[in-house]
């Protein structure tokens, strides 16, 4: 059954969530934001980043899909997810000032007496969602009988969040009430996946674990890679050979530069402020951490082996995105990576099809001093080593004969044909574990 639903905050989550509600149950659905730009691309068809198969998406649904930067619009919704930023605060707690906000510009739009479930998509810590309820309870609504309340955390991967929009491996929702619980299994209902039903401080959980879960098989897997690299022994033959059993999944474990983006170091540090918060030791999660800010360091050193120095080195980083087929650089290695390298007093040559300008308003410090390479050939003919931090398709592509004679190659992400590299007598090839 099609149901109306507003959805607040139109970044990687809400855009993405709000077009497969239209695609795959034909939910009628309105987007709010208080960014203008934002609401007049996607009124347009387009999204307002950066995500493969997003604009076709929203261009197919065009007809269910409608935008404003008016909150009263909220009235006809049968439930309103609220999918707006939880950035880390200096301390390394979440930050919920915008989960808030957007609470209380849609409250003056639901005090009518017509039931509506509000849903949290955003990632919160535990706890969140009771004050939230809370906060309208204290405006004298009634939980239960003029508003629902859920917890549906989102488990969508940057460049590929399409497909795991339209195609879950599972469904989370958390319900404060029965009523909330009924309106979530019918705006679900079309997807064909495991759906779990809990409470809501449950799902909040669920959530923090799964990304902290993940990034410490990354980490796991930089550490092993480090005594690979001493060792001479291929990390990912051995974690291939790991995998093999049941108890193992391969996901995640391949070694190189560290993990970044919106969401690992993000939540990792919002649930060691948890731990520390009630008093709790937290030394894997730490190092989690740890072992993350070090790697770059790490690739660092193996460059400077491989060099004899990087001092009067033109270096060239190839890719500034945490990863592939995203213009994303929030938390990317690239940043210690570069400034690491601009340290020994190398010279820095970058290039990457979608996030140079990102990176250079993202981190100023470091981009007034690098050089922005126009393509990719001429990012390998102007340095004397490569270091490829993100795996984009026109990477993976290179031939030795790509590069220039007795160049040294850094593949820090696996990028490259090992096998051709390693065999290859034109250049210096070398990784972080192999």
């Amino acid at each position: 059954m099609a149901m109306k639903i507003s959805v607040v905050g139109t970044g990687y989550v809400g855009a993405v969530t709000g077009a497969t509600f239209a695609e795959v149950c034909g939910h009628s659905v309105l987007f709010v934001d208080v960014i203008k730009d934002k609401v007049d691309k996607i009124r347009s068809g387009k999204a307002p980043f950066y995500e493969p198969g997003l604009d076709e998406l929203l261009s197919k649904n065009r007809d269910k899909l409608h935008a404003t930067t008016d909150f009263s619009e909220v009235r006809d919704s049968d439930a309103i997810f609220l999918c707006v930023g939880t950035p880390p605060s200096p301390d390394g707690s979440v930050d919920l000032s915008q989960v808030f906000s957007a609470v209380g510009c849609i409250l003056p739009y639901i005090q009518d007496g017509k039931f509506r479930v509000i849903v949290t998509k955003s990632t919160v810590p535990p706890t969140t969602g009771e004050k939230v309820i809370k906060r309208l309870e204290q405006k004298g609504l009634v939980l239960g009988r003029d508003f629902g309340y859920a917890s549906n955390p989102e488990f969508l991967r940057e460049g590929n969040a399409v497909h795991d929009s339209l195609h879950p491996d599972r469904i989370v929702v958390g319900c404060a009430d029965k009523k909330t619980e009924d309106v979530m299994k019918k705006i679900y209902s079309s997807f064909q996946c495991t759906k779990i039903f809990t409470d809501v401080r449950t799902a909040e959980m669920i959530k923090y674990t799964a990304n902290a879960l993940l990034a410490t098989k990354i980490s796991f897997a930089n550490e092993i890679a480090r005594l690979c690299s001493r060792l001479g022994v291929d990390v990912y033959h051995v974690m291939d050979a790991v995998a093999l059993d049941h108890r193992v999944n391969r996901e995640f474990l391949n070694a190189g530069l560290g993990f970044g983006g919106s969401c690992f170091p993000k939540d990792v540090k919002g649930l060691i402020s948890l731990f520390e918060n009630m008093n709790i030791p937290t030394n894997l999660l730490s190092s989690v951490l740890d072992v993350n800010e070090s790697q770059p360091l790490f690739g660092i050193n193996i460059l400077k082996e491989s060099l004899g120095g990087l001092s009067r080195r033109t270096v060239g980083v190839i890719g500034l995105s945490f990863k592939e087929n995203t213009d994303d650089v929030r938390e990317t290695r690239a940043y210690p990576l570069i400034k690491g390298i601009l340290s020994e007093g190398a010279r820095v040559v970058v290039y990457d099809p979608l996030a140079s300008e990102n990176f250079v308003n993202e981190y100023p410090d470091v981009g007034q001093k690098i050089v922005l390479a126009k393509s990719l050939r001429d990012a390998i003919d102007s340095s004397d080593a490569i270091v490829i931090h993100t795996a984009w398709d026109e990477v993976k592509r290179l031939s030795p004969n790509s590069f220039k004679e007795g160049q040294v190659i850094l593949d820090g992400r696996r990028a490259l044909d090992v096998e051709k590299f390693k065999n290859s007598d034109k250049v210096t090839y070398v990784g972080i574990g192999w």
